[in-house]
């Protein structure tokens, strides 16, 4: 391959790794909770998880009849596995992602 081509083929890996990071700069997870018997989901749990390390979390609560909010624990949990998986597998996709990268550079 000579070097013009090479070279294109380097810049064009590189343009596609930097356009998949920053398109998946942004992590979010949603876990909805379906009640049986309603078409739409009653309570949402939401994580959004920049490459940066910010991150926005929607917790799932309940409201007593004295107005006080109380994490809605079980839901919770089962959210935040939801949120673990999606961590891990980005991790697993940016690391095959660099090694790639090394590996032709």
């Amino acid at each position: 391959m000579a070097d013009s081509e090479l070279m294109a083929t380097l810049k064009s890996i590189v343009t596609k790794a930097s356009k998949w990071i920053e398109d998946e700069s942004k992590l979010t997870v949603t876990t909805n909770f379906m009640v049986a018997g309603q078409a739409a989901p009653e309570l949402t749990a939401k994580t959004e998880v920049e490459l940066t390390g910010d991150t926005t979390v929607d917790v799932p609560t309940n409201k007593s009849g004295e107005g006080v909010l109380s994490v809605a624990t079980e839901l919770y949990s089962l959210h935040q596995t939801n949120v673990e998986m999606a961590l891990d597998y980005r991790t697993q996709l940016l690391n095959a992602l660099m090694q790639g990268l090394k590996s032709i550079l």
